[in-house]
């Protein structure tokens, strides 16, 4: 996956939230931490990609779902969140 930050701030402490089906489990990651919760699949970077830099493109996390559903799987974004350097919180919600 690519995450771009197309804000006016640097953020670090990135997470993005996606609804996933009933069932579905991850098999593989990569580049990234994460928490699946009540059909909510949370991705967070580790210590070297937990920063995106004005206009800067993370392609370092990927991620593999196993589910009950017939390919294609459709995720639902839900958010973006990130931190300024003033310490102020950014969330952007679909």
């Amino acid at each position: 996956m690519e995450l771009i930050n197309n804000s006016n701030e640097n953020l670090s402490s990135w997470e993005v939230r996606y609804q996933v089906s009933d069932g579905a489990k991850v098999i593989n990651i990569w580049g990234g931490n994460y928490i699946l919760k009540d059909n909510i699949l949370i991705l967070s970077g580790l210590g070297w990609n937990q920063s995106l830099s004005i206009g800067e493109t993370n392609k370092n996390l990927g991620f593999q779902l196993e589910t009950i559903e017939m390919a294609p799987v459709k995720l639902k974004l839900i958010s973006f969140t990130g931190v300024t350097e003033n310490q102020e919180d950014v969330v952007f919600e679909i």
